[in-house]
């Protein structure tokens, strides 16, 4: 595999290489098992536009873009360093620590969020293979 460029987290660099990422497994990705539709906002962030707007949206498979949709079952508000830790870092004990501390803000009905089922520590399978895979991915391109 040839070494991808990297990107700042969140640039449009980053975006449109996660989009990229996207679209090469897509047809390897289960289907979402539940509908989630999740605006996003990211502050701090450090570009000239501070603040950046994105969503989840699992109605079109796993859609995650740049801004907001009508009609969120919830929105979750963050800033840069935690959004990096939860996108990329992929340490559950930093994402709770962030939510308990007030780091993650979340309005709406955030009820599905809970229901997500998520991959547990040591899991394996082919589901757990291709989290990884996609994993290191996203941070082999990220700075």
């Amino acid at each position: 595999m040839a070494k991808s460029a990297r990107h700042e987290f969140l640039s449009p660099g980053w975006i449109a290489a996660i989009e990229n990422l996207r679209d090469e497994f897509a047809d390897r990705a289960p289907a979402p098992t539940m509908v989630l539709r999740a605006n996003v906002v990211i502050g701090d962030a450090p570009f000239d536009e501070p603040e950046i707007q994105g969503h989840i949206d699992t109605s079109l498979g796993l859609s995650i873009a740049p801004g907001h949709v009508e009609r969120p079952d919830f929105t979750a508000t963050l800033d840069y360093a935690t959004a990096k830790a939860l996108f990329v870092g992929r340490d559950p004990q930093a994402v709770l620590q962030a939510f308990f501390g007030g780091k993650i803000r979340l309005t709406g009905d955030a009820s599905k969020l809970l229901a997500i089922p998520l991959p547990k520590p040591g899991q394996t399978g082919p589901e757990a293979e291709l989290l990884d895979e996609i994993s290191a991915r996203v941070a082999a391109i990220t700075l």
